[in-house]
């Protein structure tokens, strides 16, 4: 029965179905190739083989894992293939990977919906998807708009043969198939599927079953079996199942024998190339190999062969570095002491004497002794050869530590310089004679014996000063810091160092003082002139107002306020301002201090 279009609130079509098909399906088929990157599946509501009754809504779900332009064909059983993806209401058939569709799809869900009902039987429905335009549904295209749901020209045989394959040959594509059964459940029997190997994926009417070994229940009637497993080759064949009865079939696969470029270099280039025991050329070499495992074999005059075993499953580049043929050698080693221990390249060889055989090229060599220095020699063998040791006894060091007060002070160790204090230095175990030095210090010296780390702390001792005072006149007393020394003239030698203050005293003379800073070993000479004492008499003059001139015997001494210094005796003392009255006094000033206030009278 055809399909029929029926309106209610949405546009439906019915799927008409027939009781048997009138074509071959194993032309119709497309067979699913899982080693593609692309992937589809398609699936019914109820689940592929599910029983609908007429009258009843059928939802198609599709899913892709890239983005893809899709195709879904109901193939009838009398041949006839309807399309239905896309149509009239459905015109884009352009999906994103990764999501789940539906016919309708949600943008012509409220347009129409897909209902079954017809003569009861089973329908097949194939989708196809591809990555570029399916260029098939050009001519198909007219038909959309005229008819809503387009029927192609050709039976389902010349569509899928002539129509379909040819375009999607060669481009990256992906098939899946589902059917249902309207109204009853057709007879049905098993079909048990066995592989060699197993795990193989089984596909019955292009629909995905499960892995092999796999039993399952299938309508009677004429089926497509296809079995598929990466590495072999897939077989699909023909089988027939009859009522209540399993129906096995066995396939031993075909591995697929690919065949890579195998590429070889060696370094050095020129040398025999041997796969499984046949010669192939001199390298560099490039062959042609099945998939598989080999043994490969490279030789060279002068040189060690190189051998392995390699599996190649791609194009495949391998580089062998040969290595050459060395001669051996014997190396002899003594030592003086003997029963040294020996190291060729670190490793422990033996005690001395020792001989030994060693390939030729170079080494370091280590001879090892306890209380001995390591003799370290690196050497190369391209004869037979000799080596012999002298060890060095080995001296221990230990710590000096040198420290002074005051420091700074320069260090000599046997006589050469060392450095300044605080020192720490190491020394061979020995004795050593240690002076510490520092200007106007006195040396200090000390002999060490070095047999563990050792300190020396020294407090230098201070050079005395060298104090020389002279005086004019002479017999002065002289004071440091009010410590009496001694009269003039004066040669000491002191210890007091910093600074410090020297005195002289003489009676009928004044007393005079200096600041000197002593310094270790300083060497000082100091001359005092002494001058005699005579009394002074300091007289404080003020008048009122001030600016006055002042006249002493005559003389002129400046202007009020003042003080004067003056030789004890009489004096006459004039106070002169101009617009004022002179004032004066006539009196005995002694030895000491005076004061003399004057109040100017204006002249009226």
């Amino acid at each position: 029965m055809k399909k029929a279009l029926l309106v209610v609130v949405a546009l439906i079509i019915g799927l008409a179905v027939m009781v048997a098909a009138s074509y071959d399906l194993q032309k119709v088929i497309i067979t699913p190739d899982p080693s593609k990157d692309l992937e589809v599946k398609i699936w019914i509501d109820r689940g592929t083989g599910a029983l609908y009754r007429t009258g009843e809504n059928i939802e198609v779900f599709f899913r892709t894992n890239k983005d893809s332009y899709v195709a879904i064909y109901n193939i009838m059983a009398d041949g006839e293939v309807h399309l239905l993806f896309p149509n009239t209401y459905d015109k884009d058939n352009f999906i994103r990977g990764g999501r789940d569709y539906s016919l309708p799809t949600a943008s012509a869900s409220m347009r129409y919906r897909l209902q079954v009902r017809g003569a009861p039987g089973k329908e097949i429905l194939q989708i196809v998807v591809s990555t570029e335009p399916l260029q098939f549904l050009d001519r198909l295209q007219p038909l959309i708009e005229q008819q809503e749901f387009a029927v192609a020209e050709e039976k389902a045989e010349n569509f899928v043969t002539q129509r379909v394959i040819p375009i999607i040959e060669g481009k990256e594509y992906a098939v899946s198939t589902t059917y249902f059964f309207l109204d009853r459940m057709v007879q049905t029997g098993k079909i048990s599927v066995r592989t060699t190997p197993s795990d193989a994926l089984v596909y019955i009417d292009g629909a995905y079953i499960g892995r092999s070994p796999i039993t399952k229940d299938i309508d009677v009637g004429t089926h497509v079996l296809t079995v598929y497993k990466d590495g072999y080759r897939t077989e699909t064949l023909p089988f027939s199942i009859r009522e209540g009865r399993t129906e096995t079939v066995s396939v031993t696969l075909v591995p697929i024998v690919r065949t890579y470029q195998f590429s070889l270099s060696s370094t050095p280039s020129g040398a025999s190339v041997y796969i499984n025991g046949t010669y192939r050329g001199n390298t560099p070499l490039q062959v042609s190999l099945n998939q598989g495992t080999y043994s490969l074999r490279v030789e060279r005059a002068g040189y060690r062969s190189y051998e392995e075993r390699f599996t190649i499953d791609r194009n495949m580049t391998k580089s062998v570095d040969l290595v050459p043929i060395i001669q051996t050698y014997q190396l002899s080693v003594t030592s003086s002491p003997s029963g040294a221990g020996v190291y060729i390249d670190g490793n422990y060889r033996g005690r001395t004497p020792l001989q030994l055989s060693l390939q030729q090229g170079t080494y370091s060599l280590s001879v090892e002794m306890e209380g001995y220095r390591k003799y370290e020699e690196r050497f190369t063998i391209d004869r037979n050869t000799t080596k012999h040791a002298t060890l060095v006894p080995m001296v221990r060091t230990y710590s000096l530590t040198v420290r002074s007060n005051p420091s700074r002070a320069d260090v000599f160790i046997d006589g050469k310089y060392a450095g300044k204090t605080p020192l720490e230095t190491r020394l061979d175990e020995g004795t050593y004679d240690v002076r510490i030095s520092l200007s106007g210090y006195e040396d200090y010296e000390e002999r060490v014996r070095m047999t563990t780390d050792r300190l020396i702390d020294a407090r230098l001792t201070a050079r005395r000063a060298s104090l020389k005072v002279t005086t004019d006149p002479s017999n002065a007393r002289v004071f440091v810091d009010g410590d009496y020394l001694g009269n003039s003239p004066l040669e000491v030698s002191i210890s007091t160092l910093g600074r410090v203050t020297i005195r002289v005293e003489r009676d009928g003379y004044v007393a005079q003082s200096r600041d000197l800073t002593i310094t270790p070993g300083g060497i000082y000479s100091l001359d005092f002139t002494l001058e005699e004492v005579r009394p002074i008499a300091r007289i404080a003059i003020q008048s009122s107002p001030t600016g006055a001139r002042i006249f002493v015997n005559g003389r002129d001494y400046g202007m009020t306020n003042t003080t004067l210094s003056l030789d004890p005796g009489y004096y006459e003392i004039v106070i002169i301002k101009e617009g004022y009255r002179f004032a004066s006094t006539i009196r005995f000033f002694s030895r000491g201090d005076h004061s003399l206030d004057f109040t100017l009278i204006p002249i009226e």
